[in-house]
């Protein structure tokens, strides 16, 4: 769900300290998007589950919650964690669809697997087909 709503979005975003206006719609498509399908995947498994209520027990319950999972559920609602997401799953370049853009990012070498040599990071290449906004 999140990857099909970035592919029709991501042609929208630039990577500049300026945040356009029509970056706030989106963001809230998103959220909300976000927002109905946890509540689905939650009824379908909880029977009688209301947001609502669950809300209103997860702030009573603010120390009780696991970190990570705190964590996950509130960078849904920061707008600069999607809008880096977003730049992220961008590719690099306007390329005609049906090619190919390459992206590389360095990974952490860890000096356990270095053998011998200078330490240089490792190139982590994402390879996947562009999407471009016509």
């Amino acid at each position: 769900m999140q990857q099909k709503f970035f592919d029709s979005h991501c042609g929208e975003f630039e990577d500049t300290e300026e945040n356009k206006l029509a970056y706030t719609e989106i963001f809230r498509e998103y959220k909300e998007s976000i927002e109905r399908f946890i509540e689905e995947k939650l009824e379908e498994v909880v029977k009688g589950f209301k947001m609502g209520e669950f809300l209103k027990l997860l702030e009573k319950r603010v120390g009780q919650v696991d970190d990570h999972l705190a964590d996950t559920l509130l960078s849904f609602t920061d707008f600069m964690i999607f809008k880096q997401l977003i730049l992220e799953h961008k590719p690099l370049g306007k390329k005609p669809d049906g090619k190919l853009a390459v992206a590389g990012t360095k990974a952490r070498l860890h000096t356990e697997e270095q053998s011998d040599g200078e330490e240089m990071p490792d190139l982590v290449l994402d390879i996947k087909p562009c999407r471009t906004k016509e």
